[in-house]
């Protein structure tokens, strides 16, 4: 789906969808499935989901305040960014 969403040029939560947002999405997703495989998990599944985001079993992309960086922390144009499916952005743990 990201990937249809980014050849038609729309955007999602406002940037353009790439693979490696699209490669933490699918992660979380797996995460977010077993964490609510987990026995009376409806319970208190917002919680499960953040403490799994504090403890770092969730991912997120790398930036340096609002800009994202490679996995060396080095600053990604905005040019290698725009219009690109692979690009540099780096995946961490989410307690990062």
């Amino acid at each position: 789906g990201n990937y249809k969403t980014f050849k038609m040029g729309k955007k999602e939560d406002g940037l353009s969808p790439d693979k490696p947002s699209s490669e933490m999405d699918l992660y979380n997703n797996r995460v977010g499935a077993s964490i609510a495989k987990i026995p009376k998990a409806q319970d208190n599944l917002i919680d499960l989901v953040i403490n799994a985001c504090h403890k770092g079993e969730l991912k997120k992309l790398k930036k340096k305040g609002t800009t994202f960086v490679n996995c060396d922390g080095e600053l990604i144009p905005e040019k290698n960014l725009i219009g690109k499916w692979d690009n540099d952005k780096c995946m961490i743990p989410s307690n990062q």
